[in-house]
């Protein structure tokens, strides 16, 4: 039958269901006789062979839909359940949520979603979370990270760890590209890495600082034009005048603009003035948090006179000596607390007679005392709000 009327005959030939002697064209919708020669001449009509050069340029339903082998099947479903972990992954990382969390969230999701194929075949515990976040995410992000500093101006950020048993200095960039304004962490280089005994003998160093800090840019092909801009702490060793960071950037980069960092500045300088006040004002805060850490009873006793006065029961705050800013929550509550205090001493004297009781006591009966804590509380909230204006993340012009 191909033979006499074309491969394609069975594709448009069909029966006429009026008739039994009679077919029909699918393609024009002609009916004819059943008859071989009026097939034949139908076959060769330039009607019938117009529609057979639209099929021909046109593609058919069968095209559209498209056969899904067994092999494409599972490598789409790997690919899902792929992504779903990558999302899972980057969830952890961006609210900061503990990896060992992730060996009970995914058996709980797979008991929650029995009837999910995807949720089924994820398998990620705290181990494969971590490899997730830093072989995957991280290295991605960090790709685009890299070609945006290869296209555009930017600063650099940095500052070293304060942990005395770990040396890290961490670098961030910061950046303008697509009608916004970006800061990216960008490299977190260990100072003295383990059995590196020699960088252990030279110390943090300058030298060694720079190197670190151009290494993480180099590594990546970074251009040096692109380095416009530094801001550090200011450390000797950063900002020095002298064999420090600052000197070899200048160096290596002419013009580039440095900046000390502003809260730091203004750190040293509430720190230096807080210098020029009694000692005794430091000693109040510290003791007074002392004198109840250790004793429930002192603690219980104490109560009844904040509940006497109606006044909080809050505890006393220790005192912070490396964050000297956070001495404005001390003040506060000292204030705060200071008639409930100096009502429960004057019966804790009696029973307590120790040096460190009777000095607690009497800077809560001195006025002078009680007048600088004043001041403190009216001055440090304006530091503390001009460092917290030059902490905002929004550009300020």
């Amino acid at each position: 039958m191909e033979a006499r009327f074309g491969d394609d005959v069975k594709v448009w030939l069909d029966s006429e269901p009026t008739s039994q002697f009679k077919a029909r064209c699918k393609w024009c919708g002609s009916s004819f006789s059943a008859s071989k020669t009026v097939i034949t001449k139908h076959a060769c009509s330039s009607k019938h062979l117009l529609e057979k050069e639209k099929r021909k340029t046109n593609s058919s339903i069968r095209g559209f839909t498209t056969t899904v082998t067994a092999e494409q099947s599972s490598l789409r479903h790997n690919t899902a359940v792929k992504r779903a972990e990558i999302i899972l992954a980057g969830a952890f990382a961006a609210h900061n949520v503990p990896m060992k969390f992730s060996d009970h969230l995914v058996p709980a999701l797979q008991s929650a979603l029995p009837d999910s194929a995807i949720c089924k075949g994820i398998e990620m515990k705290r181990k494969k979370c971590t490899k997730v976040i830093t072989n995957v995410i991280g290295a991605t992000h960090k790709e685009d990270i890299s070609e945006s500093l290869k296209k555009v101006k930017f600063s650099v950020l940095t500052d070293e760890s304060t942990h005395f048993n770990v040396k890290t200095a961490a670098v961030a960039t910061r950046f303008y590209d697509k009608n916004a304004v970006f800061v990216r962490f960008w490299d977190l280089s260990d100072v003295f890495p383990k059995g590196d005994f020699e960088a252990a003998r030279e110390g943090a160093t300058g030298e060694r600082l720079f190197n670190l800090l151009m290494a993480a840019f180099e590594k990546w092909d970074i251009p040096d034009e692109n380095f416009v801009g530094f801001a550090s702490d200011g450390a000797s060793v950063m900002l020095g005048v002298n064999n420090s960071v600052m000197t070899r950037l200048k160096v290596r980069f002419p013009g580039i603009i440095i900046l000390k960092c502003i809260c730091h500045s203004l750190h040293l300088a509430g720190k230096d003035a807080c210098k020029c006040l009694p000692r005794a004002l430091e000693d109040l805060a510290r003791n007074t948090h002392s004198f109840f850490k250790f004793s429930s009873k002192r603690v219980a006793q104490f109560a009844e006179f904040q509940l006497y006065l109606e006044v909080a029961e809050h505890k006393m705050l220790l005192l912070a000596l490396t964050r000297w800013l956070c001495l404005r929550e001390n003040v506060d509550r000292i204030l705060e607390q200071w008639e409930p205090l100096r009502l429960y001493l004057t019966e804790a004297r009696f029973e307590d007679n120790t040096h460190g009781t009777e000095m607690l006591f009497q800077w809560l009966n001195d006025p002078i005392m009680k007048a600088y804590y004043l001041f403190l509380s009216w001055v440090l909230p304006k530091i503390n709000s001009m460092n917290a204006y030059f902490q905002q993340s929004s550009v300020k012009l």
